[in-house]
């Protein structure tokens, strides 16, 4: 993986954020193993279950593929440094994700999806076999696996690795099968889990998966369908925008959270609008003022769970998701607004 293509993508990032994405994806390029319970991306629970891959432009020649536009509200509120949008676009392929068990056939496809659009939507792809797995003990639909390459396709990983997987329902991984997986760089502030590689499509060699419906895998057997995946790849780059996502910081100093957040706002809070995650809260917020960043003036933000109370006022440190949704950019960027916390971040940034 190309940690300078992943800086340019997360713009305008920079200073800690360089250094948390180098510290993570050297985890992922190493040869130590890992040992984790639950990782939860970023954002609603309901993102986990629909698949979503990066708007594609491929580069060389295919049988089809076809992308999506987004567009972003203008921000209404703002301080004096200002802070770039950072864009998430993105295409659901498939709904509904069919569970275990479902005849392969059921499976539903955007028109035009098939082999190479799989390809072109994943920064990483990789061969190789599941060590072991465990369900998540939050969420019914995620379980992760340890995986360890024997084939790097398309990032930096190297042959012998053993990297954290998360699936989705549906996506069943079983210990000690062989599979082919086409995954993204992930990480979650929630479980406090600093990287994942999210399943994007994925083929197995003992079973078919529902991606094997697909035209250029349609009929094919596992190493067929490998060597397609190689051929295409060496010809073709990654392009899309999703190289990874809800990285945050891990440092427990207040001014580096500072430094690494997009976003310092003061809001009241008008709602709780969701709750039926375990382990986060979605809000709906009144921005009061901006510190740093800009912001329209009510953004909906997703924190760590019951963090804020309807009607309380509170200082926030947060990032970007898409559009007008916002994370917390760390386990400690909640403060009330009168707090000794709050007061000190006022006057770092006043």
């Amino acid at each position: 993986m190309d940690i300078e293509e992943i800086k340019k993508e997360l713009a305008p990032r920079e200073g800690l954020r360089e250094e948390a994405l180098e510290r993570v994806l050297a985890k992922g390029r190493g040869n130590a193993r890992f040992h984790f319970r639950a990782a939860l991306i970023c954002g609603f629970a309901a993102i986990a279950v629909v698949v979503l891959g990066a708007v594609l432009i491929p580069k060389g020649e295919k049988p089809s593929a076809e992308a999506e536009n987004t567009q972003r509200p203008e921000p209404t509120l703002s301080s004096t440094e200002s802070s770039a949008d950072s864009t998430a676009q993105s295409t659901a392929r498939r709904t509904p994700k069919p569970e275990m068990g479902t005849d392969v056939s059921l499976a539903e496809f955007a028109e035009g999806t098939d082999l190479f659009s799989l390809i072109d939507s994943a920064s990483v792809i990789i061969k190789g076999i599941v060590e072991s797995t465990v369900e998540s003990e939050t969420l019914d639909f995620v379980s992760y696996a340890e995986f360890t390459v024997t084939e790097c396709i398309r990032g930096d990983i190297g042959p012998g690795d053993t990297v954290p997987v998360r699936a989705n329902l549906g996506e069943k991984l079983r210990t000690g099968n062989e599979y082919l997986l086409m995954v993204n760089p992930m990480a979650s502030v929630f479980e406090g889990r600093e990287l994942f590689y999210q399943i994007d499509s994925y083929f197995s060699s003992v079973h078919d998966t529902e991606f094997s419906v697909l035209e250029g895998a349609k009929g094919a057997g596992f190493e067929e369908i490998v060597e397609k995946v190689r051929a295409y790849a060496a010809d073709n780059e990654y392009s899309g925008s999703d190289v990874g996502r809800g990285f945050y910081c891990t440092s427990e100093d207040i001014k580096d959270i500072v430094d690494y957040s997009e976003i310092v706002v003061r809001v009241r809070v008008n709602e709780t609008f969701y709750d039926g995650t375990p382990d986060r809260t979605s809000y709906t917020c009144e921005a009061l003022e901006c510190l740093k960043g800009n912001t329209a003036k009510t953004i909906d933000v997703v924190a760590l769970k019951h963090a804020m109370e309807p009607g309380g006022e509170y200082l926030m440190l947060l990032t970007r998701s898409w559009e007008e949704l916002y994370t917390v950019s760390s386990r400690n960027s909640v403060f009330p607004a009168e707090s000794p916390e709050a007061v000190q971040i006022a006057a770092m940034l006043g």
